[in-house]
């Protein structure tokens, strides 16, 4: 499967897409006009990485889908925006993920949509307030205004906040409360070191609930202490299956495709 750099995610879908999902596109480019709060660094100023990973059924080698990643930072290396596509195996575009973390490194603002089901759901900043919002498939919109901020993470804000503090995280757990769009709500969770080698962080994510953290599933990481990058996720997709039911993961990810 051939992957080129594309320079836009979402809006390259859909001006691909236009009329196959009734409104649906029109409503997602609304959004995202809402989530990019507008990143006013030059163009010239961005340096881009661009990597990609292969999500297989948990504890198999079955590929389920293939992703697509492109970040871009600023000249003090600050993350600005991040995008991600999800494909199958015929390079069909299944969904995509955009953020924009010019107001915040744990909090970006994001729209996460899903094509094969006319779904979305994100988090926007307006008049001065962040709203958690969904689409579902009637292209009803939900919106629900976040009345608290702190220790709160958005989307891949959690990720990019390990990559900064990856040296400290091994100390001691980190209580950090998640975005559930879908909820229209947050979850309190705790992410502690499992194993730390010469070469590897390994972290999970699970919920700070001990009750709940028997029953709901939880999240493994693998970091490379050196580069600070993500090696590996084993856990829950955010990619829904084809009928709409959660699928477990092992994504690897692979920083030597261009």
């Amino acid at each position: 499967m051939q992957v080129e750099p594309r320079t836009s995610t979402a809006v390259f879908y859909l001006c691909n897409s236009v009329g196959k999902i009734s409104g649906y596109p029109l409503l997602i480019a609304v959004f995202l006009a809402d989530i990019a709060v507008g990143a006013q660094v030059a163009r010239s100023d961005f340096t881009t990485e661009i990597y990609r990973a292969k999500a297989y059924k948990e504890g198999t080698k079955e590929v389920l889908y293939y992703e697509y990643h492109e970040a871009k930072f600023d000249k003090n290396n600050r993350i600005v925006t991040s995008a991600t596509e999800y494909l199958d195996d015929k390079d069909k575009l299944l969904a995509t993920l955009d953020s924009d973390y010019t107001k915040s490194l744990t909090m970006p603002t994001y729209l996460f949509a899903d094509y094969r089901r006319g779904t979305s759901e994100g988090l926007k900043f307006k008049d001065e307030n962040y709203y958690i919002f969904s689409i579902d498939t009637t292209g009803q919109v939900e919106e629900k205004k976040l009345e608290e901020t702190e220790g709160i993470f958005s989307c891949q804000g959690w990720h990019y906040y390990i990559v900064k503090n990856l040296a400290t995280l091994k100390s001691k757990p980190l209580d950090l409360k998640l975005i559930f769009p879908a909820k229209m709500d947050y979850y309190a969770f705790e992410l502690k070191e499992t194993e730390d080698t010469q070469s590897l962080l390994k972290l999970r994510l699970e919920f700070s609930n001990w009750f709940l953290s028997i029953f709901a599933p939880h999240l493994d990481l693998v970091y490379d202490k050196k580069s600070a990058k993500i090696i590996s996720y084993t856990g829950p997709s955010n990619l829904l299956d084809a009928k709409g039911k959660i699928q477990y993961v092992d994504v690897i990810y692979n920083r030597s495709s261009r």
